[in-house]
């Protein structure tokens, strides 16, 4: 699966009582983390009606680095300084689909990214599965 074309899905409990407003064009970043190569994902923004923002981070398979379900909290602080905002107004969602893997077929799953905020830093306390879809 190309990396450009895989699609991101919303988990429909995400969106409770909201819509999407728009959404921006997904980017591949690279993330530094210490005492590692850089983790790159792809990052997908979801603006929505409630004033939140969305980021879904996708697993690569080219990724040389942590994965991101090990690169939290440090990949939340990189996220927060780059788009700025309010912590209350990022929802985080770690996402692995097709393009996760190397030669396999996977289903889709979403989790949510459950972080606790103390002075502008990212505490990880754990995730909750949202969906799975395939």
């Amino acid at each position: 699966m190309d990396i450009e074309t895989f699609t991101v899905e919303l988990p429909g409990q995400l969106l409770t009582g909201a819509y999407v407003l728009g959404a921006w064009p997904r980017e591949i970043i690279e993330v530094e983390v210490p005492f590692q190569p850089p983790t790159t994902l792809a990052l997908d923004i979801f603006e929505i009606s409630d004033k939140r923002r969305i980021l879904v981070c996708t697993e690569l398979a080219c990724n040389q680095g942590r994965s991101i379900t090990n690169s939290w909290p440090d990949l939340a602080d990189h996220l927060f300084k780059l788009l700025g905002g309010q912590e209350t107004q990022l929802v985080f969602i770690e996402h692995y689909c097709a393009v996760s893997y190397r030669d396999r077929e996977v289903p889709s799953t979403y989790d949510l990214v459950d972080l606790r905020w103390i002075s502008g830093h990212a505490s990880l306390l754990g995730w909750t599965r949202l969906s799975s879809k395939g």
